[in-house]
């Protein structure tokens, strides 16, 4: 065997080594197009189509239609631009071209954001801007932006057949940055950077990107006297930047960390562009509050540089809506809270598409819409019938005060709320008291249960004289998560279930122990809901034979409420309530202002426990009536407006039942029946004829235990 050079043996395998590193870097061959030979993109790798890039390099609208169909899709259908959005797409190319500054605000889920991510694609791509800066509320929401950035260079083929410079690269780095790093064509590095905290595209001859970098910063963050490199260009500082929503929930609501925030924008953003650069800055917002971040540089009174425009969801709301409006904000035609009624009971019977609301909708929908215009007549949800729908179902799953800040961009003030209770308050309002334990002034022990599809939501309070409320015992029949009316149940099977949900909840209450001075305590007055299921609960009621102890309620708007003719009513009417015999039935109801008892019921809980007026919870632990807590604030008082009748604007919180708060409400018309008067207020004088029969609750004797 002939002798082997060992060490020229080792210097062959190291070389030939080292070429196959070299040639797995070189990205040459990888460009299925080739290369440009001449021009002034000579060394950059050939589109698939040259014509197409050429056009959509001088329009973004053009630019998205071709390679951003994936994020302009909904439902399997394209969407069409909107008037909106083409003009703010035609303010943003100018700001990208020429420099200068542009906020706009539009709906929440309008898409704003991915525009301003392809509007920067494009920008940087055709080399209108060499180094770009998205800015988020935090680090966070910036480095949010440059993922989506490198998620379509990585994956969009269209965009790699047209832009193989940047997006090959990508592909053959496979998203790892230390292989990026090693790219090279014909030996020489294309100081490729593919990092979490920034993208530096591909240096390449004729590239009109080459050596563009995108680094994201959060507003508070690192901006004054940013400055980068790029190779054969030489010192670079940012000129484009991408504000997305530059605030958060918080910042929003506190004036001085919107201070510190304009400050930021003014001085540290648009302070970075060289001395003769104009940067160009892009700021797609919502508004939260009023006088806010966003609102400030939308105001083109107070900024008119920044060119702000702003988008309503709804551009004109129906001429019904419109009108109640006026009257009082929040304030809803009977046509569609009816919609909004139907819409609720098919949930509660576990409709994902309220079938029964929208044929309703079908069936209406020339009087609910009439008068109404939207922004984009393309966005409709699955299963609803018309945009309008949509935007109004958002209005009433969200509520008034976010469907006004985030899909019309024009917050409601806070101050505009009556009475301003919330969770937090309600459930420190503990009084100490154990469990079921009457206070020893109390002269009035009464109960009311709501009535709905879930069961038999009670709430059992004692009044003293002068209305100091104190709830006692509270919760829900059946318990748990049971429901009263199930699924699938004929009509004839729902009334049953209630009219044996009703009597049952009465021995339930009847059987416990409530204590007053260590003896037991009888509750004086039950009350039921029948504004659902009227003839039902009046039924089961009277089928008990307690006229005087277990009655029906009907809470009555304040437009609508008034007392009932003389050969009905029974007693006298006290402060916007009163006791009728129902008529056909015979049975006892207490009719009262729903909205005037539960504003009351409401201000009651801002006073301390034991004071005159106030009403409080059993115990001493706050965490023990969250659930208390957030369905007493599940009705926003927006406005009360005096007069004749009395306006009230209700707002319902998404996501929270309001059961309990009407078992609260209707536990004080009861006490004012039985002879309690609100403090300060003195007991009104009758002038009535003599009946053989007491009114409810004017003596003692009228406690009878079970």
């Amino acid at each position: 065997m002939p002798h082997v050079d060992k060490k020229k043996s080792n210097e062959y395998i190291r070389q030939w080594q080292a070429n196959k590193r070299a040639a797995d870097r070189d990205i040459g061959d990888s460009f299925p197009n080739g290369f440009y030979k001449a021009g002034k993109f000579k060394g950059c790798p050939r589109p698939q189509s040259p014509q197409r890039r050429k056009k959509v390099a001088e329009c973004p609208m053009k630019f998205m239609e071709t390679y951003a169909k994936p994020d302009l899709v909904s439902s399997g259908k394209w969407i069409d631009f909107t008037e909106g959005q083409i003009r703010e797409i035609e303010i943003a190319k100018q700001a990208i071209l020429h420099g200068g500054q542009y906020a706009f605000a539009a709906p929440r889920g309008d898409g704003k954001t991915t525009r301003i991510e392809w509007l920067t694609l494009w920008a940087v791509l055709n080399g209108y801007h060499q180094c770009v800066v998205p800015v988020g509320a935090d680090k966070g929401a910036a480095d949010d932006i440059l993922e989506n950035l490198k998620f379509e260079l990585l994956t969009n083929d269209l965009l790699a057949a047209d832009y193989p410079e940047v997006c090959i690269p990508a592909r053959v780095a496979d998203g790892r940055a230390q292989r990026a790093r090693t790219l090279s064509i014909d030996g020489k590095s294309v100081r490729f950077v593919w990092g979490k905290d920034k993208v530096v595209f591909p240096t390449i001859p004729g590239s009109p990107s080459s050596g563009a970098i995108i680094v994201p910063r959060g507003l508070t963050g690192r901006l004054r006297g940013m400055k980068v490199k790029i190779e054969g260009v030489g010192d670079v500082r940012p000129s484009l930047f991408l504000l997305d929503d530059p605030q958060t929930d918080e910042s929003a609501k506190s004036p001085t960390q919107c201070d510190v925030r304009e400050s930021l924008v003014l001085g540290a953003v648009l302070g970075s562009g060289g001395g003769k650069d104009r940067v160009a800055a892009f700021m797609p917002c919502t508004i939260i509050h009023p006088d806010d971040l966003a609102a400030r540089f939308l105001d083109r009174e107070a900024k008119p540089e920044w060119h702000g425009t702003t988008r309503s969801l709804v551009k004109t709301f129906p001429t019904i809506i419109e009108q109640a409006w006026e009257k009082s904000p929040g304030l809803m035609p009977d046509i569609w809270k009816e919609y909004q009624n139907i819409r609720n009971d098919d949930f509660r019977l576990d409709m994902i598409i309220p079938k029964n609301a929208n044929a309703f909708y079908r069936e209406h929908q020339d009087q609910l819409e009439a008068g109404a215009e939207v922004d984009n007549p393309q966005r409709i949800l699955p299963g609803d019938v018309s945009p309008l729908q949509t935007a109004m179902n958002y209005y009433f799953d969200r509520g008034r005060e976010v469907f006004f800040a985030e899909y019309q961009n024009t917050p409601e003030s806070l101050s505009s709320v009556e009475v301003k209770v919330t969770p937090e308050i309600v459930a420190s309002r503990v009084n100490g008291f154990a469990h079921r334990e009457v206070p020893s002034d109390a002269a009035f022990l009464v109960s009311m249960a709501d009535i709905n599809y879930v069961g038999l939501n009670y709430v059992v309070t004692a009044f003293t004289n002068d209305l100091t409320g104190y709830i006692v015992d509270y919760g829900k029949h059946p318990d748990g998560f049971r429901r009263l009316v199930t699924k699938g149940m004929s009509e004839h099977e729902k009334n049953q279930a209630i009219a044996t949900g009703i009597k049952r909840l009465w021995e339930i209450l009847a059987g416990r122990e409530y204590l007053q001075h260590g003896e037991r305590r009888s509750i004086d007055v039950m009350l039921y809901d029948a504004n659902y299921w009227t003839h039902t609960v009046l039924m089961a009621i009277r089928s008990m034979g307690c006229p005087r102890i277990v009655m029906a309620d009907r809470g009555t708007e304040s437009k609508k409420y008034r007392p009932a003719r003389e050969e009905r009513m029974f007693g006298t009417p006290k402060y916007e309530t009163h006791v009728e015999k129902a008529s056909l039935t015979g049975v006892l109801q207490v009719r009262h202002n729903a909205d005037y008892w539960r504003m009351f019921a409401q201000k009651a809980f801002l006073v301390e426990p034991g004071i005159p007026g106030s009403l409080s919870i059993y115990g001493d632990d706050p965490q023990d009536h969250t659930r208390l807590a957030e369905e007493v604030c599940g009705e926003i008082l927006r406005r009360y407006v005096p007069g004749d009748p009395d306006l009230y604007a209700w707002d319902r919180k998404p996501g929270v039942y309001n059961d309990l708060l009407d078992a609260v409400v209707g536990c004080y018309p009861a006490a004012v029946n039985l002879g309690a008067t609100p403090p300060g207020q003195e007991q009104p004088t009758h002038k009535r004829r003599r009946r053989r029969t007491r009114r409810v609750g004017t003596a003692p004797t009228m406690r009878t235990r079970y």
